[in-house]
Order: structure tokens, then C-alpha cells, then sequence
């Protein structure tokens, strides 16, 4: 008997997991673990199916989960949802990018500070346990739009100026901005073509 193997202990947290692991791999940001390489092209329409499961086991098993396990459910879900939305658009980048295109052919841009980047992406760090904007503080926004004014001039919000920020703090960043700035594009690096030349007009501080 001490010489047969016991069976795994089923757990919550290692399916949610497991489901997450499954949305990367499909999404082509993480290697098969079975060819161990990564996917050339994301299979949207299997990375869509576990985050639809994800979500479906977040709806029915509401209020029956313990804290870490409700936690650990809305954090994947929210970080692999913006994964998502992260990874096609930067498969549609040429045609994110063409409107965008001055007459030149150029895309004119304002670039973010680096260390405004790095507040956003701890703000909303999935080992924090926090709403969509409780690590930040009012100032934080209104330091970008004052910058923004500066930089764009006072009908910026009528206006569509293009900010650079890089993945992930570009999800939250247009997210943060479009109460106060709807017309606002923001984009990752990764979205524009390489042929496409990049102008900045100025960086948001």
C-alpha cells in the first residue's frame, strides 16, 4: 500500500490556472508545453473558448468560492482578456495604423515617459488586489491630460492625437483616458508596421 501513488488533489485555483495557461499557448505568447515552440499565428477561436469557460465558471460559481479562489478567478480572467485584446490588435496593426497615416505616409506620434509607464503597469498588477483604478491616485490622471493639453493644445479633446505606450499599460492607459478623451488612440509599439516611419511631436511627463 505505501508503494501506490496517490491521486492529485483536484483544486480551483490549478483549473483556473490551467485554463489561463491554455488562453496564452492559443494566443502564441507562451510555447506548447507538448513541441515546446512557440505558435506562428494565435488561434483566436480556441483562446476565445477558455476565456468564455473562465467566465461561465466565474457566473456559476458566484458566491460559492473562497476569497483566494474568487481572487484568483477575476485577476486571470481580466489579465487574459486584456491579453486578448492586446495580441489582435496587434495582428490588425496595419490596418489599426492606416487612418492614422499622415499624407506623407507618416504616423505622428506622443510618446509616454518610461516612468509613467512602469506607475500604470504596477497600478494594475495582478498580485494586487484592487479595482480598475484604486492604485492610482487622481493627480496620476490629471498630470497626463494637463501634459496632453500642453503638448496638443486645448482642443485635444475634439481632436485625435496619437499616444505611444507600450503592452500591457496601453490597455489601462486608454481605458484611464477615454471619459476625458474619447477621440484618444493609443498604441503599442508592436501595432505599427516596421515600414511605417514614426514621428514625435513631443512626450506626455
Amino acid at each position: 500500500m505505501a508503494d501506490e501513488k496517490k491521486t492529485p488533489t483536484l483544486d480551483f485555483n490549478a483549473l483556473v490556472l490551467s485554463l489561463g495557461s491554455s488562453v496564452i499557448v492559443h494566443l502564441g505568447e507562451a510555447p506548447d508545453p507538448t513541441s515546446g515552440q512557440k505558435r506562428e499565428k494565435p488561434d483566436f477561436s480556441m483562446a476565445q473558448q477558455s476565456v468564455d469557460l473562465l467566465a461561465m465558471l466565474q457566473e456559476k460559481t458566484r458566491g460559492n468560492l473562497t476569497n483566494e479562489e474568487t481572487t484568483v478567478l477575476r485577476n486571470t480572467l481580466s489579465n487574459l482578456q486584456m491579453a486578448y485584446v492586446e495580441v489582435a490588435r496587434q495582428a490588425l496593426g496595419r490596418a489599426l495604423v492606416r487612418p492614422l497615416l499622415s499624407e506623407d505616409g507618416g504616423l505622428r506620434v506622443l510618446k509616454l515617459d518610461h516612468s509613467i509607464e512602469e506607475e500604470l503597469t504596477r497600478a494594475f498588477s495582478p498580485q494586487l488586489p484592487q479595482t480598475v483604478s484604486s492604485g492610482l491616485q487622481p493627480s496620476f490622471v490629471r498630470r497626463i491630460l494637463d501634459s496632453l493639453r500642453q503638448l496638443a493644445g486645448e482642443q485635444v479633446a475634439q481632436t485625435a492625437p496619437v499616444l505611444l505606450c507600450s503592452t500591457p499599460a496601453r490597455f489601462h492607459l486608454r481605458r484611464l483616458l477615454e471619459p476625458f478623451l474619447p477621440k484618444v488612440v493609443v498604441l503599442s509599439p508592436l501595432e505599427i508596421p516596421p515600414m511605417v516611419p514614426v514621428q514625435s511631436l513631443g512626450t506626455v511627463r
